[in-house]
């Protein structure tokens, strides 16, 4: 089935416009003004009238200054039409508001996944000798990291099966992540999926790891297959740009929420 319309302040929707054409842009300034629903968070304004509401129209009130300048830094870099592809904060930001998936479904999706996590899967052959010291190099401090994080005894494997999690990690992992707001867990899960790993999201979410230690992490399999067979343009060079992006937004996303002035 289609997906519900997304609904961008001012009553607009993406439904307003034909099928593969964007929403025509329908304000002229954007600002950020103190909630008259929580004085604590912040709204969107359009033209000083119109506040953003999110896809399910729930006001979109935002815990952090710094995050709701961003947010509409993104609106005001909008031209002609309204992309909201090239906005991943105001994406993330609405996930977090609408919940779409209940807290207790993101945790069991993400701990489902811990057993052929990256970080804990390892090559096995001999001939990528290179690749191998790579994985003990680069992701080995994930795997201590988040067992001291979060309580855990993960362990490196090169089981063809996946790496032998217990019942207790993945419990601990689960109320680790339960116990994340809405705003944490949504930017961890969309960190997870662009990893494609909950531990190097974990680290990264948390300020383990930088952007640039978290993006080589993710990308250290496939880097290493570009240096045996050569680059493919058009292909793996948007891999690249896409991959950083995804990446680069949840982290963006985390640390402008945890900023001090909200």
């Amino acid at each position: 089935g289609r997906p519900p319309p997304r609904h961008y302040g001012g009553g607009h929707t993406a439904a307003d416009a034909p099928q593969k054409k964007y929403l025509p842009k329908f304000f002229s300034d954007v600002s950020v003004a103190p909630s008259a629903i929580d004085p604590a968070k912040y709204e969107i304004v359009f033209d000083n009238k119109h506040t953003l509401k999110s896809p399910a129209k729930s006001p979109f009130l935002i815990p952090s200054r710094a995050l709701a300048h961003a947010i509409a830094a993104e609106w005001a870099w909008q031209k002609k039409r309204v992309d909201p592809e090239t906005m991943p904060l105001m994406q993330l930001a609405a996930t977090a508001i609408d919940q779409p998936q209940s807290s207790e479904v993101i945790s069991t999706s993400l701990c489902a996944f811990l057993p052929t996590d990256p970080v804990l899967c390892r090559d096995e052959d001999d001939s990528k000798s290179e690749l191998i010291a790579a994985q003990n190099s680069v992701l080995h401090p994930f795997i201590d990291y988040v067992n001291v994080h979060v309580g855990t005894k993960l362990r490196a494997s090169t089981s063809i099966v996946g790496a032998a999690v217990s019942a207790r990690d993945k419990a601990l992992v689960y109320e680790y992540l339960m116990g994340l707001d809405s705003w944490t867990l949504c930017a961890l899960m969309e960190l997870s999926s662009a990893c494609k790993s909950v531990c190097m999201a974990i680290g990264g979410a948390t300020g383990g790891f930088s952007v640039d230690e978290v993006i080589r992490a993710a990308r250290l399999e496939e880097d290493y297959q570009i240096e045996q067979w050569g680059l493919v343009e058009g292909g793996h060079d948007i891999d690249v740009a896409d991959g950083q992006v995804r990446i680069r937004s949840p982290m963006v996303f985390l640390e402008l929420l945890s900023r001090m002035d909200r």
